[in-house]
């Protein structure tokens, strides 16, 4: 898997949520996506930057069982009536994968196994999953097309 080092403006996304367990991942995310579209992101296309650019913010929650999804796009100020999140400004790890990789979970498994592997080349690891970094998903050209992962990085001591 071949992946750049991307330095990043923070950014702030609104959307809807989902929190999730391992088992009920893919039920749970594909019912966010299919909730989402439609009159929500219709909606939300009305603060968004850029209405063709969508980011699935992702962290755990708790001791680390549960999965926090926010399906969003880049808003300039808060949008109404939707939940919102700050990406911040920092290096990152990012992955591209065609739009056939349905399998995100097994992607996410794999391009951290990859960072960690590769942490003694690079001197870089993935933030702590306690820290305010959520790692996100940024698709550029629509829901439906390829499809980015992107991990926050920090100084591997």
């Amino acid at each position: 898997m071949d992946y750049k080092l991307i330095e990043r403006e923070q950014i702030i996304v609104g959307g809807i949520s989902v929190e999730t367990q391992y088992e009920n991942n893919n039920k749970d995310r594909k019912r966010l996506f299919d909730d989402f579209r439609g009159e929500k992101m219709e909606l939300l296309s009305k603060y968004a930057k850029n209405p063709n650019e969508f980011y699935c913010a992702t962290w755990l929650t708790g001791v680390g069982e549960n999965f926090f999804y926010l399906l969003s796009q880049e808003i300039a100020d808060e949008a109404s009536g939707f939940e919102t999140q700050t990406i911040p400004a920092g290096l990152y790890a990012c992955a591209k994968f065609p739009k056939n990789n349905n399998d995100t979970l097994q992607a996410w498994i794999d391009f951290y196994e990859k960072i960690d592997a590769d942490k003694s080349k690079t001197g870089y690891r993935a933030t702590g999953a306690d820290s305010a970094y959520p790692h996100f998903e940024r698709y550029p050209n629509g829901l439906d097309g390829d499809y980015e992962l992107w991990i926050s990085l920090e100084k591997d001591v």
